[in-house]
């Protein structure tokens, strides 16, 4: 039993917590990884009828299809998913201990993505984006959207001495 988002497509369509979802598009579903499956072949906007059943009844209701944000609104990748990591704004102690104003800091580092084809490893602490400073994550997202499919970010280890370069290709 899946809970339902208050506010969300499905309750806006009338299930509530405790149906259980039978049929999406007159397909059966029989656990909760088959009714993913099937709802992830349709797209925000998509109009598809749920079959459920509550309190021994069987009931459809058409559901408007959200994304995450709770909008129909195609979701584009954003461009830092597709660099396959994690990251943080450095805190002030780090920065002052590296001698630097801010940066940002790369937490862990996926198997896919751009950082994965590169010697880059988790702790690097990105200064430069294409040779402009960034000191939080909001300028670095900026910069990165900026630099269409090939960047250079330059940044530090903590504890290392000397800056570090990787240029990198970021494909879709």
């Amino acid at each position: 039993m899946l809970d339902v988002t208050k506010d969300g497509a499905a309750a806006n369509s009338g299930i509530k917590k405790g149906d259980f979802i039978t049929k999406i598009n007159n397909v059966p579903v029989t656990t909760g990884a088959e009714m993913v499956g099937q709802i992830a072949t349709y797209r925000p906007g998509d109009k598809v009828k749920i079959g459920y059943r509550r309190d021994g009844k069987d009931l459809t209701s058409d559901v408007v299809l959200r994304n995450s944000s709770g909008t129909t609104d195609i979701v584009k990748i954003s461009v830092l998913d597709k660099l396959g990591a994690d990251f943080g704004n450095i805190d002030a102690k780090l920065a002052k201990e590296m001698g630097v104003k801010g940066g940002v800091i790369v937490k862990n580092i996926s198997e896919s993505g751009a950082f994965s084809k590169t010697r880059m490893e988790a702790g690097f602490v990105i200064l430069k984006v294409n040779g402009k400073e960034v000191a939080n994550i909001e300028q670095f997202r900026s910069e990165i959207e900026k630099a269409g499919n090939s960047v250079t970010l330059d940044g530090m280890y903590p504890g290392y001495e000397g800056v570090f370069r990787y240029p990198m290709k970021i494909v879709e």
